[in-house]
């Protein structure tokens, strides 16, 4: 019986730091976004003042870290093939949606260092500012759906555990 409870609690800590490795992933990507939505913030009202000093200039603020996604994809095994399925969808969608996030993030870096607003007086930066805040729409959504894909797993794993252990 003993033997068991331990193999039950095992699982149990092994589910739980897999969701945990979607959770890390998240985060880190959450502050991805948020530095470069930063970035745009400080960066728009510039575009549109006059300056003695030389234009604004904008530097895409991050590059896209891929180990956290790792780890949570190869973490997935640890959970029940239809959790591990559900989560990785959820976490593949909202992938795509922060390399769309940093493709317009790189884009409107580029933009800036090709000085391609000296040809169009920064039109095309506010397409690529519009594009990018659409994007940025679309990985909240994702975020949001990620997050409750990660409650519903927990609730999931933890279901035959112990729960008055705590």
């Amino acid at each position: 019986m003993l033997l068991l409870a331990s193999y039950s609690y095992a699982q149990t800590s092994a589910h739980l730091k897999a969701i945990n490795n979607y959770a890390d992933y998240a985060n880190q990507s959450a502050d991805e976004m948020a530095a470069v939505v930063m970035s745009v913030i400080q960066y728009y009202p510039t575009i549109h003042q006059k300056s003695s000093w030389g234009a604004p200039r904008y530097t895409c603020p991050v590059q896209l870290e891929d180990y956290y996604l790792k780890t949570a994809q190869s973490g997935s095994k640890a959970l029940p093939a239809n959790v591990a399925s559900a989560l990785n969808k959820r976490l593949d969608d909202i992938q795509k949606v922060a390399e769309r996030v940093d493709e317009k993030c790189k884009a409107l870096d580029t933009y800036h260092k090709l000085e391609d607003y000296k040809k169009d007086n920064f039109a095309q930066a506010v397409v690529i500012i519009n594009e990018l805040q659409h994007a940025v729409v679309d990985y909240r959504s994702k975020q949001d759906a990620l997050v409750k894909e990660m409650e519903t797993a927990f609730r999931t794993v933890n279901s035959g555990a112990d729960q008055s252990a705590y």
